[in-house]
């Protein structure tokens, strides 16, 4: 690691006040920059500590002082720190009393690092009169008695005389400052002030690479001022160097530039101007110099310009000047050319056109030859005038005018484009369009959008109006009416598509393209997917249909009704009057609704109602079965339900008992008048018959009901899979999941998975917790546990890390709800790359707490907990210890793990 110093400075300013019984304080500091670089030369970031030493050699010899410091390095190595101020007393004074040279050195501290090459430290030219300030003539002040202070005259203004008094200045001390103090705002390069005695603070300069900015951070110049100034004396330009026979010198050049936008580019172009003095005549009897003007383009170096002022204040104009002229610049005399009068060589002249050769605008002329005008002929004359009078009978091609008959070529229709404002009327005969190819061949528009056409053959007998299809189609048999309605169909064809984006939907996704025999009727009605469909039929607003060979009656929420204005179902069917109710089994002769398969088929899964008298039949065409349905299907009071098989089918079952209900166990069914009753001798647990049981009767899967006392879940609900009840809901409500006697209103007796976010607004109770994720390091092949961290008390744990500024301090913001939400704080202060004693200075108050003790760029890493005072927290405080009820001593949350059987569990006693 290398250390490279980029500038360095040392001043140690002693005043001696003429009446003070004590010398001013001195700040024994002085700033030192440099830059940290390691053995490659790549500069170091980040807080790294540095010895500083002050020798008396070049090299060798025993350290007079030494310091170390923890600086922080930005992002090119380079630091800034006062040397003495990790000290009292600052740098020792008697160091620089002697009169010798002082070397200083720095050592990064790093594995492998050595002192850097020593710097000769010295003294700023002004500072060295300071030498002699502790004495007069070599004596000290001891030695001089005070004489009384005399106020000096103050000159008034110009043209005032008499003079103002000046305050007596206070006493200064003649002892040293014990130290030095700031703000802490200063930043790195910014060269500070001393605002009294013994405080420096902040100034406008930055001083970097021997560049000095005023206004700026970053000076690009050796003198940098960001803003305006005031320049109150001569501001001087003075030559490069020092003129020769051989050759003059210019000055150093004024320099303005501007930007210009460059379109071609689209950048930003300086432009740059330089003004600058230049030697004439060089070695010659009668030197002399001008004033030239250069220019450059963008990064170009200035070129001169032709532009120039001598001596005298004469100007040498650039090269393609139009003014004053040609020759010497003098005009000798005006002459008057063709056409033209007047003229003369002295005084005032004057020119005048000849009026026998030009005619006049103003008045009337008279031409013999042909006139040829190659702009517009325009006359301004009153209405009721003619323009134009043309003497002939012979008929002039090619005139053209303004008005015809008085009324402008607007008002008249042309062979291209028109444009009708007022009603047009055809009384007899027809509008006959060419057959649509385009948009703009065999289309009638209305403003600026299609109407009505027929793309894009009269082979095709498409029919489009209202802004629907397009003229790209070669589908045929298409018919469209509505704004944007069957607009994306390419090679579709006998599709029927009525209402605004009919066919295409409110997803331009799902439009039909390539479907035929479609039809779609209402606003937005079309497919409901990409899928390119076959002999559907969408019928309402927002409709969709999404498979071929289906019909769909309105959006997903309407219902429809037969015979009824207000349909209560998705299928509201009223008002039919059925026959007289025969004899025998019921049997009716119309039914109300009925539902025929086809042949070879099976006709099941179905649910309906009749009304009163009314059938409801589901029968099976030729070698098919009627399967029972899946859902209850009722018959009206009076009326029956009946389930046909075709020739040579089997039915599930045909009712034959007016207004029953059928449902189905399994072939051969059982039917109960007036309702549903499953498991009605109480005995059934899933597994036989009389539950609700999926399968066969020995598949071990159903729902049941238990009404026998002394059952664990009597009057309750138990589903059943193998053989054994997995999910209880009792009568009260309360479900259990693995057992039939839940304890809470969700008892779950095993594990539990859940796969999305879980949601407690009580208190969570639980044996232990801990997180399990995919291992960060092999997610594939292995799982990263850490277990929760538990505290008797409702803790909150918060901390962060934090950097201390120049006064070894550093102030922690909190969230403005903190102290709301805690109480009872504890803290820990851990200090990170470096010891300090520090400590916590003020505790949390206002939304903040500050750590101090430490040294500036010292890092420090803190922690805060707090004890939970939330209006929840303070309700519901957890209890440490508690005895068990009653009901649950001699059982165990976990009696495995005390060696107690597994049926000792809390809980067991309220599932025996």
């Amino acid at each position: 690691m290398k250390i490279r110093a980029a500038c360095f400075y040392l001043s140690f300013c002693f005043a001696v006040s003429a009446v003070a019984q004590q010398p001013a304080p001195v700040p024994r500091v002085t700033w030192f920059s440099g830059v940290v670089k390691d053995a490659a030369g790549t500069p170091q970031t980040g807080l790294v500590g540095i010895t500083f030493a002050l020798y008396e050699e070049q090299q060798g010899g025993a350290a007079l002082w030494t310091e170390n410091q923890n600086v922080s390095l930005d992002d090119q190595g380079r630091y800034t720190v006062l040397l003495g101020s990790m000290q009292p007393q600052g740098l020792p004074l008697d160091l620089f009393t002697s009169g010798k040279a002082r070397w200083l050195g720095a050592t990064p501290q790093a594995p492998g690092a050595a002192e850097q090459p020593r710097i000769l430290l010295v003294g700023v030219p002004y500072a060295l009169k300071a030498a002699d300030a502790d004495t007069l003539g070599g004596l000290p002040a001891s030695a001089f008695l005070q004489a009384a202070l005399t106020t000096p005259a103050q000159a008034g203004p110009a043209g005032v005389s008499g003079s103002k008094p000046q305050a007596v200045p206070a006493a200064l001390p003649d002892t040293a400052c014990a130290s030095l103090t700031s703000d802490g705002t200063a930043v790195a390069n910014q060269v500070t002030k001393f605002t009294s005695p013994c405080n420096l603070e902040p100034s406008a300069l930055f001083e970097t690479g021997g560049k000095v900015g005023i206004g700026t951070t970053t000076p690009a110049a050796t003198l940098d001022v960001y803003g305006t100034a005031n320049v109150r004396s001569t501001l001087t330009l003075p030559a490069k160097s020092t003129a020769t026979a051989a050759a003059g010198s210019n000055s150093n050049p004024l320099d303005l530039l501007a930007a210009s936008f460059d379109s071609a580019t689209s950048t930003s172009v300086s432009e740059h101007f330089r003004w600058q003095a230049e030697a004439a005549g060089n070695d010659t009897s009668s030197p002399s110099g001008t004033v030239n003007l250069l220019y450059a383009s963008g990064t170009a170096t200035p070129a001169e310009t032709g532009l120039a002022i001598n001596s005298a204040g004469l100007l040498t104009f650039a090269p393609g000047q139009t003014f004053p002229g040609a020759g010497a610049g003098t005009i000798t005399g005006v002459t008057a050319g063709a056409d033209l009068t007047g003229g003369g060589t002295s005084g005032t002249v004057s020119l005048a056109l000849d009026t026998t050769k030009v005619p006049l605008l103003a008045a009337a002329n008279s031409f013999t030859g042909n006139q040829t005008a190659n702009g517009q002929w325009i006359s301004t004359v009153s209405t009721g005038t003619a323009p134009l009078v043309v003497n002939s009978t012979t008929r002039v091609a090619n005139l053209n005018a303004s008005l015809l008959n008085g009324s402008p070529s607007t008002s008249f229709a042309s062979t291209g484009s028109n444009l009708f404002t007022g009603t047009q009327q055809i009384n007899a005969g027809n509008l006959n369009l060419p057959q649509t190819t385009s948009s703009g061949v065999g289309a009638i528009w209305l403003s600026t959008t299609y109407f009505l056409h027929s793309c894009c053959s009269l082979a095709a007998q498409n029919t489009f109006v209202g802004t629907s299809g397009n003229f790209t189609t070669t589908g045929n048999a298409n018919t469209a009416a509505g704004y944007y309605t069957l607009h994306a169909v390419t090679t579709g064809s006998n599709n029927t598509a009525v209402g605004f984006a009919a066919g295409v939907t409110a997803t331009s996704a799902n439009a039909n393209t390539t479907g035929s025999n479609n039809t779609f009727i209402g606003s937005n009605a079309g497919p409901g997917s990409a899928t390119q469909l076959s002999n559907a039929t969408a019928i309402g607003a927002n409709a969709v249909v999404s498979a071929s060979n289906a019909l769909v009656l309105g959006a997903s929420s309407i219902s429809v009704g037969v015979g009824t204005t207000a349909p209560a179902a998705v299928l509201d069917v009223e008002g039919i009057t059925p026959p007289t109710v025969g004899s025998g089994n019921g049997t009716n002769a119309t039914p109300v609704l009925q539902v025929v398969g086809g042949n070879g088929g099976a006709t099941s899964d179905f649910a309906g109602e009749g009304g009163n008298g009314a059938s409801v039949t589901i029968a099976a065409g030729s070698g098919g079965d009627a399967n029972a349905p899946s859902s209850a299907v009722y018959g009206g009071p009076g009326g029956n339900v009946t389930i046909t098989p075709g020739a040579g089918g089997a039915s599930t079952f045909q009712d034959g008992t007016p207004g029953s209900i059928l449902f189905a166990l399994q072939p051969n069914g059982v039917v109960f008048g007036g309702n549903v009753v499953v498991d009605s001798n109480g005995i059934s647990q899933g597994v036989a018959f009389g539950g609700l049981i999926f399968g066969s009767s020995g598949s071990g899967e159903g729902i049941s009901s238990n009404r026998q006392s002394g059952h664990p879940n009597q009057y309750g609900l138990d589903l059943s899979t193998d053989f054994n009840p997995r999910l209880s809901i009792t009568q009260g409500g309360s479900v259990g999941i693995g057992t039939q006697t839940p304890a809470a209103t969700l008892d779950v007796n095993g594990t539990a998975h859940v796969s999305g976010n879980l949601n407690v607004s009580g208190t969570l109770t639980k044996g232990g917790g801990s997180f399990k994720i995919d291992h960060p390091l092999d997610p594939a092949n292995k799982y990263l546990s850490h277990s929760f961290v538990e505290s008797p008390d409702m803790m909150n744990i918060y901390n962060g890390n934090a950097v201390l500024d120049a006064r070894g301090e550093a102030v922690i913001q909190l969230p403005d709800w903190f102290e709301a939400l805690n109480r009872d704080f504890r803290y820990q202060l851990t200090c990170i790359g470096d010891f300090a004693p520090v400590y916590i200075a003020s505790k949390i108050s206002g939304g903040q707490f500050r750590i101090g003790g430490g040294q500036p760029g010292l890092e420090v890493s803190w922690q805060v907990t707090g004890i939970r005072q939330d209006a929840y927290a303070n309700a519901h405080r957890i209890p440490v210890e508690e005895e068990k009820p009653a009901a649950e001593r001699g059982h165990y949350l976990h009696p495995d793990v005390f060696g107690q059987p597994e049926a000792m569990p809390v809980g067991s006693q309220d599932r025996q």
